[in-house]
């Protein structure tokens, strides 16, 4: 799934319905496009369950959930790999710093 901002997507979709991000064909009769209010108001939290079965409920909340942890698990791989480079450049330059303090010694 890619999700666009309203602004992008205005820009992306007009010209081809080719997704930007992956290069699919997209079809907006089989459901491709979708537009969502990603902040809805709290009378649309409020009622957009109501008068849904609860196992309906639970399978929405269940995919939440796991929507949740997949998007916290990919920020961890992204700040890790950010914490990795910083170190290495940090190492890198430490030993620059270490290199010129030596030359300057001499």
């Amino acid at each position: 799934i890619d999700i666009f901002c309203l602004e992008c997507a205005n820009r992306a979709f007009p010209r081809a319905l080719v997704c930007p991000a992956c290069d699919t064909q997209l079809n907006q009769r089989q459901g491709f496009l979708l537009l969502t209010q990603l902040n809805p108001s709290e009378e649309y939290k409020s009622s957009v369950l109501a008068g849904l079965r609860p196992d309906i409920v639970l399978d929405i909340c269940s995919r939440a959930i796991a929507f949740y942890q997949y998007q916290t698990s990919q920020e961890l791989c992204f700040r890790s790999m950010i914490q990795k480079n910083l170190e290495m450049k940090c190492t890198t330059l430490q030993a620059q710093l270490n290199d010129l303090i030596q030359d300057a010694a001499r």
